[in-house]
């Protein structure tokens, strides 16, 4: 990794910047109080320039070793796997997954590959490259959508192919069902009874014209017999067939003289044949133990091509990561700049806002003191009146007293003058 440039500041440097702050305020304010006639001092005192601080905030950063986490994670989270094979499950269908189906044995699973980092795609670069040379734009063996929208087992690829019955691979993979039951219980996962069920093979039915007895020798397929008991059971199986189909005639004198030399040699031929089938088991036994060191090995590949995957996304992540901080640093280094040549400004805006609000202030107290002074004269006013008033009716009081004190008197008088 790239080492990453820094600057360190001092605690006198901001000890000094605020200093600078402060006179700064305090000449503009001194000269704003000279200009506009106010009081600088009582200005100074009510901005409370003397506890101006200056604050250093640290801006957050994400973390490059947290995503990594998260990253490998998420793989981890992936790579979990059953230990044996499992049949398509509607719900097992991972969204993040390739979108397309693997042949799997004939059991149609979902692709285990991740999906390409191109936006929209739905599959793997294999998928992707084996879709885009179908006419229906779809990977020859189909993908999970096709398959959940029908039967599980009525589903059927681009070439005609249809799931081969899980019963099958179990019989032949070894598998139990309580094992495979516990691999899907592992994955929050249940596996459809359907799964479970035997399939009969169909039984060869003579045409006609055709003699019962053993079969004409065929070539080869490619079906493997699995163990030395499958292929002596075939057998049995195959002499009761011919014991049950051949039809009884009337045997002669002479032919029953023949009878045991035919069964001698038939018994010859029997054991000839045991021992070629015998040996042919063993050739296919032989070639399925190859065949399965070849899928363990194609396995492994596999899985180391995912690790490397994996490992090349984390790396990439992490590229990423660091080319996000790089430009991240050089963002705030840029908004430090924009902040610094902003701070001028600002305090030019401050001063000239201190300004109109000394004025605003200065507005208010005239304003205040008008009142005052008006709500004073209002009150003189009223006491006034209040006095003129009350001396009215003193002066009324006197008068009615004075009127009734005569005309008690003249009514004394008239009494006298009347006695």
């Amino acid at each position: 990794m790239k080492n990453t440039m820094g600057m360190s500041v001092t605690t006198l440097l901001l000890k000094t910047l605020e200093n600078a702050t402060k006179e700064y305020a305090r000449e503009c304010i001194t000269r704003c109080a000279e200009f506009y006639g106010f009081n600088g001092e009582e200005a100074k005192v009510r901005l409370n320039l003397e506890n101006l601080t200056i604050q250093v905030k640290e801006m957050k950063k994400r973390s490059v070793a947290n995503k990594k986490v998260v990253v490998e994670k998420k793989v981890a989270e992936k790579k979990k796997k059953a230990l044996c094979m499992l049949p398509f499950i509607v719900e097992g269908i991972d969204e993040e997954g390739c979108e397309g189906l693997a042949y799997n044995s004939g059991l149609f699973t979902q692709c285990e590959k991740v999906k390409m980092v191109q936006e929209g795609s739905l599959y793997c670069k294999t998928c992707q490259h084996d879709a885009d040379g179908a006419a229906s734009g779809v990977p020859s063996c189909g993908n999970v959508y096709q398959r959940s929208e029908i039967g599980l087992m009525e589903f059927c690829d681009g070439k005609g192919r249809s799931p081969i019955a899980y019963s099958k691979i179990m019989l032949k993979k070894g598998i139990s069902r309580e094992t495979a039951e516990l691999e899907a219980k592992k994955l929050n996962l249940t596996i459809d009874e359907v799964h479970f069920a035997v399939v009969e093979e169909k039984k060869n039915v003579l045409r006609k014209g055709e003699k019962a007895g053993r079969p004409k020798a065929v070539k080869k397929s490619k079906v493997v017999v699995e163990t030395v008991e499958d292929l002596f059971a075939q057998m049995v199986d195959e002499e009761e067939d011919d014991e049950s189909t051949t039809s009884t005639v009337l045997m002669s004198d002479s032919e029953g003289e023949n009878e045991d030399e035919e069964n001698k040699a038939r018994q010859v031929e029997n054991e000839k044949a045991e021992r070629g089938l015998m040996k042919e088991a063993d050739g296919e036994m032989k070639k399925v133990v190859k065949g399965e060191k070849k899928a363990e090995d194609l396995i492994l590949k596999a899985q180391l091509k995912e690790q490397k995957a994996a490992e090349d996304l984390i790396l990439k992540a992490q590229l990423k990561e660091q080319k996000a901080a790089e430009d991240l640093a050089a963002k705030e280094q840029k908004a430090a700049k924009l902040i610094t040549d902003k701070l001028e400004k600002d305090e030019k805006m401050a001063a000239e806002l201190i300004v109109k609000a000394q004025l605003k202030e200065q507005k208010v107290i005239d304003d205040l003191a008008a009142k005052e002074a008006k709500a004073q004269q209002l009150i003189a006013d009223k006491e006034a009146k209040a006095q003129q008033l009350i001396a009215d009716k003193e002066a009324k009081a006197q008068q009615l007293i004075a009127d009734k004190e005569a005309k008690a008197q003249q009514l004394i008088a008239d009494k006298e003058a009347k006695a």
